[in-house]
This record gives C-alpha cells, sequence and structure tokens, in this order.
C-alpha cells in the first residue's frame, strides 16, 4: 500500500507535529512510512521535487547507500533516480 498524507501548517513545529499525528496512522509495518516536512515557498513542483530527493535520500540511509536497492524498492528506472538526486 502506497500513502503520502501532506500536512501544511503554518505554525510552531510542535503545532506541526500535533496536526500530523492526527493525520497519520502507520499500521504494522510502521517502516514503510516516512514522515517528512516540506517548504512550499517554491510552489507545488519545488515541493515534489525535495519530496521526491527526500524520499530516495531516506531510502538511500535505510539500504546503506545501496542505489540499486532503491531503485529497485521505489520501482524508477536508474536515470530518473540520478536525475531526482
Amino acid at each position: 500500500m502506497e500513502r503520502l498524507s501532506l500536512v501544511v501548517l503554518q505554525s510552531s513545529p510542535d503545532e506541526w507535529a500535533k496536526g500530523l499525528k492526527k493525520v497519520m496512522h502507520a499500521p504494522e509495518g510502521e517502516d514503510d512510512y516516512l514522515t517528512l516536512k516540506v517548504n512550499i515557498k517554491n510552489g507545488l513542483k519545488g515541493a515534489v521535487k525535495d519530496i521526491e530527493k527526500d524520499i530516495i535520500n531516506s531510502m538511500l540511509l535505510k539500504y546503506d547507500q545501496d542505489k540499486d536497492k532503491v531503485i529497485e524498492e521505489l520501482k524508477i528506472g536508474r536515470a530518473t533516480f540520478f536525475r531526482k538526486i
């Protein structure tokens, strides 16, 4: 199952975290979920670009910098992977 939960709050980090907890309910496979703060100052395209980069970087950490494993898990091409990082 894939899910993206996006919460934009113009408030303190504590308020942001409380708002996110209300929205996000991670079931048993918590390793498959990632929480990111999103900067919307560069518009939606910029936010999506940042999210994609953050997801790839988080996956690289999870898989000890194994690019091939990240590419396989994200189901993206090698060229796409390198373009997005």
